[in-house]
């Protein structure tokens, strides 16, 4: 399949501890086309400098991480890189824990486990201007591969 990169894609920094679940992300959203991962950072203090440094549109960051977690680097990207809009992936909790990230300076909150049911619309509605992405798209098609699976929850990423 063929697909048409978005033609302004949102400069992203990608921001988790596992390695793992940062290849496969940007592997999947290099894909569809409406995002350009610009950077990665295993933590909140690297997701600062290289936030400052990139100043990215869009900071895709993980809850929970070693060092400054990702409420804390969010409370202080607000400052330090306010241009940049940041949404909250975490494996474990939905409901209250959203709407705290939320208070505190996110702009958007997904579950890594319903990721691709969820980015897109997310990112849509943070950048109402960017075009309907392909995740959809690029979810059904590893899902019906039988010789590729994708599981980001789990935080494997098998080709």
């Amino acid at each position: 399949m063929n697909l048409e990169l978005h033609p302004h894609p949102l400069r992203t920094l990608l921001v988790d501890n596992s390695e793992t679940f940062l290849t496969c992300l940007q592997r999947i959203l290099s894909i569809q086309g409406v995002v350009k991962v610009v950077g990665t950072a295993a933590d909140g203090l690297e997701a600062i400098e290289k936030a400052e440094q990139l100043s990215p549109d869009l900071v895709l960051m993980d809850l929970h991480m070693p060092g400054l977690d990702g409420l804390q680097a969010t409370l202080l990207l607000r400052r330090r890189a306010p241009n940049s809009r940041i949404i909250i992936m975490t494996a474990n909790e939905t409901g209250p824990i959203a709407t705290h990230c939320m208070i505190h300076g996110a702009h958007g909150f997904v579950s890594k486990y319903h990721m691709m049911h969820t980015l897109e619309a997310e990112i849509h509605r943070i950048f109402p201007d960017t075009i309907r992405s392909t995740l959809n798209v690029t979810h059904r098609q590893s899902t019906t591969d039988t010789n590729k699976k994708t599981v980001l929850g789990s935080g494997t990423c098998v080709a």
